[in-house]
């Protein structure tokens, strides 16, 4: 059965042109209601326009005070001809960016993240 829909996130467009020294704080969501047969969830960008140069899928820790922003626990760089992939659901609360970024080099042309978290 495939279920088709969208997951409560948060996009944040960081910034679009004037990217050098701005700095990003991961959120952390609290996952919305899925459907018990659902057992993974299916994330595609291949309607983005353009294309971002470079993804990143980042795995995000809760800060043990909530003033201050989530870490990342571990980072997966994603081949920038893929346009979506699978993330399986597990019992425990997993928080997560997509982090999508535009341009070559050392100072990027643009940066948005999608934060979302899935139980």
């Amino acid at each position: 059965m495939k279920l088709t829909g969208t997951i409560d996130h948060l996009y944040e467009e960081v910034c679009w042109i004037k990217c050098e020294g701005v700095q990003h704080n991961f959120s952390i969501m609290n996952p919305g209601y899925m459907p018990p047969e659902v057992k993974s969830v299916f994330l595609d960008w291949g309607k983005m326009n353009p294309q971002p140069s470079e993804v990143s899928l980042h795995s995000l820790l809760q800060a043990k005070d909530p003033e201050y922003p989530a870490s990342v626990e571990r980072t997966e760089v994603i081949d920038p001809k893929i346009t979506g992939f699978s993330i399986p659901l597990t019992s425990q609360k997993q928080s997560y960016a997509l982090e999508f970024i535009w341009g070559k080099g050392k100072v990027a042309d643009g940066r948005s993240v999608v934060s979302f978290s899935l139980k």
